[in-house]
């Protein structure tokens, strides 16, 4: 389903008007429908293959979307999920999208949903485009 609302996003500070879904569609910058409860983010990569299988660690993208959602005014309820990779519309480059299921930060009672980490990485520097 498209995106139909016009209405622009939600800033990190405000509390939306409507259902906990819909806010965290406005908050998420790659939801592209009016109702979520799942946070999406998409990064855009260099040509290469970005599979499990192929080495590649999608950690530092995991932890990148929990800060990101974070800094949107969102806490995830569980964790981050990579859901797909695919060629980016330049034929070359690839996207990978990752999901996990969020609550908006002002409804956020459980501590650990409420008090969320973001966990840096450990250290391994060695995963680059080409891997």
């Amino acid at each position: 389903m498209a995106r139909k609302s016009t209405k622009a996003k939600v800033e990190k500070t405000e509390v939306a008007d409507g259902t906990p879904a819909e806010e965290v569609a406005d908050r998420s910058a790659d939801v592209e429908v009016d109702e979520s409860t799942e946070h999406v983010k998409e990064f855009v990569l260099g040509p290469g293959n970005y599979s499990e299988a192929n080495g590649y660690n999608h950690d530092a993208n995991k932890s990148a979307t929990r800060q990101y959602m974070i800094s949107a005014g969102l806490r995830p309820v569980g964790d981050v999920k990579h859901v797909s990779t695919k060629t980016h519309a330049d034929g070359k480059s690839k996207v990978l999208k990752y999901s996990v299921t969020a609550v908006p930060a002002h409804l956020a009672t459980d501590p650990e949903v409420a008090h969320a980490e973001v966990i840096q990485g450990t250290g391994d520097t060695s995963q680059t485009d080409a891997n």
